[in-house]
């Protein structure tokens, strides 16, 4: 079972398979992947995207499946605390700065 799920990684799966982050997360939950805490979490903190009927990552998803495996491990290993960010960031070849604003925030 996951300890935490980045909104970075949310919106790669987003991206790479064209399903909402809410639909992902529901998954994940009925999956056992996340905790029942995890997902009240991200409940909480995303009730605006439902409202809104607007999600993150909403602009980057072109209807253009692909993979990006790695950066989603790398992304899962920061969210998880088995890597610090800025080797999350050497891993993926950016900055600091610009790896902690596409990590954004951690739903624990």
């Amino acid at each position: 079972m996951r300890n935490g799920i980045s909104l970075a990684e949310l919106i790669e799966l987003k991206v790479n398979f064209g399903a909402s982050i809410w639909a992902i997360m529901m998954r994940a939950k009925q999956l056992g992947l996340i905790s029942e805490a995890v997902f009240l979490r991200f409940c909480k903190e995303a009730a605006p995207w439902r409202s809104a009927k607007e999600e993150p990552g909403d602009e980057r998803y072109q209807g253009n499946e692909s993979h990006s495996r790695f950066r989603q491990l790398v992304h899962r290993a920061v969210a998880e605390d088995q890597i610090s960010m800025s080797k999350g960031a050497a891993l993926l070849r950016q900055n600091l700065g610009e790896f902690r604003k596409g990590l954004q925030e951690v739903f624990v």
